[in-house]
């Protein structure tokens, strides 16, 4: 009888779990940054595999950081790579803290996090392995940007109308 309580308790508690899931994220990886410090030349990558090319989704790129961040902006490159070997370079930047200064985003004690939509509309002419390396690219000046927490890439598919 503790067995089939147990298991009807680990059962339910699954299903409350997947049902708060986002069911149209296809892809979602975050890297972490080490002592909150972003050096220039440490690039995040992450691969997504695709496997239905029929319907664009949408690209978000997630940016985690604690709130001694100094600047108000963050700058980005990113750099797709599609199965074929052809090398897209997006240069991104997106606001940090609002015309007042306080932190945007989701903020929750000393963290923020913000999601930056890349394309709302990608298209992915063909099928396999799409490789995303993101990269710190804030002014010259700065070499490393600290306070950068986490970094990460999401795919959406469009939610049916």
């Amino acid at each position: 009888m503790k067995n089939a309580i147990l298991v009807f308790g680990l059962f339910t508690l699954a299903l409350l779990l997947s049902s708060c899931s986002d069911k149209n994220v296809l892809y979602k990886e975050f890297e972490k940054i080490e002592d909150l410090e972003w050096k220039k030349d440490d690039a995040k990558t992450f691969t997504i595999s695709i496997d239905d090319n029929r319907k664009p989704k949408e690209l978000i790129l997630s940016f985690r950081y604690a709130t001694g961040y100094r600047y108000d902006k963050v700058f980005m490159t990113v750099t797709e790579i599609d199965p074929q070997g052809a090398r897209t370079r997006r240069d991104v930047d997106f606001a940090i803290r609002d015309a007042n200064r306080e932190f945007i985003g989701d903020i929750s004690g000393d963290i923020g996090d913000i999601e930056y939509v890349i394309d709302a509309n990608k298209m992915f002419p063909t099928h396999g392995y799409y490789t995303y390396t993101i990269q710190q690219a804030m002014p010259s000046n700065i070499q490393t940007l600290h306070y950068a927490m986490e970094v990460g890439l999401i795919l959406r598919e469009e939610k049916d109308k």
